[in-house]
């Protein structure tokens, strides 16, 4: 996994937001956590003044304000390298000494490779902040539409 280092060069005023979910427990994780949470910050600027006004005024409920966010997730297609079966031919062995040793020495490996469309391993998040107008006049459902047609918005 690539960690670039980070440094803060200057503090700016923001809202967090933590979405929680479930799903299926990482490898790495020896208690098989299905939990997990996403925290996402915006800027003043970034939200609809409605929103900073139902953030600011009190404890607002979960479910008006997950009202005010649109949440669009994507798995992208991405091409790999895979082993093409039928037209390999690969040589009788068995492993010895965890190696994998041919049976004839004489036998060479022939293997071919093509190259498959997958799902990728990395979901991409997309988080759009709303107002409620902009949530009754259609916008979240016409994201929702534009993304599944393949354009951009």
């Amino acid at each position: 996994m690539f960690c670039p280092s980070t440094r803060i060069e200057s503090a700016a005023p923001a809202y967090e937001v933590t979405y929680s979910f479930t799903g299926q427990p990482t490898a790495s994780d020896e208690f098989t956590n299905r939990h997990f949470t996403l925290t996402v910050y915006f800027r003043a600027e970034e939200l609809a003044p409605e929103v900073r006004q139902a953030l600011s005024g009190g404890k607002p409920s979960r479910a008006d304000l997950a009202g005010y966010f649109a949440v669009h997730t994507n798995r992208a297609p991405v091409q790999r390298v895979a082993i093409e079966n039928a037209r390999s031919t690969f040589c009788a062995g068995a492993h010895v000494d965890g190696a994998w040793t041919h049976s004839n020495q004489n036998c060479r490996d022939d293997i071919r490779y093509t190259m498959v469309t997958g799902q990728s391993d990395f979901v991409t998040v997309k988080i759009n902040s709303l107002s409620k107008a902009e949530e009754r006049a259609g916008v979240a459902g016409a994201i929702e539409e534009s993304k599944a047609s393949g354009s951009k918005r």
